[in-house]
């Protein structure tokens, strides 16, 4: 009788050990070393392909009659921050082909709808991005091993190394305007890529690449709706003008 519950002690304690991870897109909190200064002035917002997305940006942005409006846009290079750490997992070649598929993405896509640049100039937009986050941990318990078996052949595969690798990523975004550094908008998305097979594979663009093809689309909706918010009062300027000339 005993063994019995100290059976069933041990197996509930695995079960709560593994399910306290299990968090829904926490509140961004502020840290004084993290790539954007102030988290806790962002809102989450989900859009509509159910990407939610942490972001900030200045009444001139949001003004719906009047937007500040860009000359140019400067997108840099993906970086990581603080600094890329190699793990078992993830290498620095893996790692540059990452930022440089998000780069590109990223510069194609603002592209569709405003000059880019490599020399800022006065109204130039700052849009500077970095992963702040890759994390590789082995996957969450799933509902069919609540059960003791379940839970065991669980912890078997954790460490004969054959689990699957839960992927997590973070890029964040900071856009100045270039005339005085002076901040416009903040973003944050959070997402997971496909899983590893094991405690082998390397994680690469291919894990990654769903993921953020579905974070640029969102992005491509946020920048068109901006730029038809700036073509509609130069339309309403033009014809203000033309009935004026009348």
């Amino acid at each position: 009788m005993q063994n019995s519950q100290r059976l069933t002690l041990f197996f509930s304690s695995i079960v709560l050990i593994l399910l306290s991870g299990c968090v829904s897109h926490p509140k961004l909190d502020s840290t004084p070393d993290g790539y954007i200064k102030n988290y806790e002035q962002m809102t989450a917002v989900k859009g509509t392909d159910g990407i939610i997305q942490d972001r900030w940006a200045s009444p001139e942005l949001n003004n719906a009659h009047n937007p500040l409006e860009p000359v140019s846009l400067l997108i840099k290079p993906v970086i990581y921050f603080p600094k890329f750490d190699s793990q078992s997992q993830f290498m620095k070649a893996n790692a540059n082909k990452i930022t440089t598929y998000l780069t590109d993405q990223m510069q194609k896509t603002a592209a569709k709808y405003f000059p880019l640049t490599d020399t800022p100039t006065a109204g130039t937009f700052i849009i500077a991005p970095a992963i702040t986050q890759v994390m590789i941990s082995s996957e969450g318990i799933r509902p069919t091993e609540i059960l003791p078996v379940g839970a065991v052949i669980g912890i078997g595969k954790h460490l004969l190394g054959t689990r699957d690798k839960d992927v997590e990523i973070r890029l964040e975004n900071n856009v100045t305007l270039a005339d005085d550094n002076r901040l416009l908008a903040t973003s944050v998305f959070r997402g997971e890529g496909l899983q590893l097979e094991n405690n082998r594979e390397q994680l690469s663009i291919k894990h990654l690449k769903p993921l953020f093809n579905a974070w640029i689309a969102q992005w491509d909706r946020e920048l068109a709706s901006y730029k038809q918010i700036i073509d509609k009062r130069h339309d309403s300027i033009a014809n203000t003008g033309a009935a004026a000339s009348n």
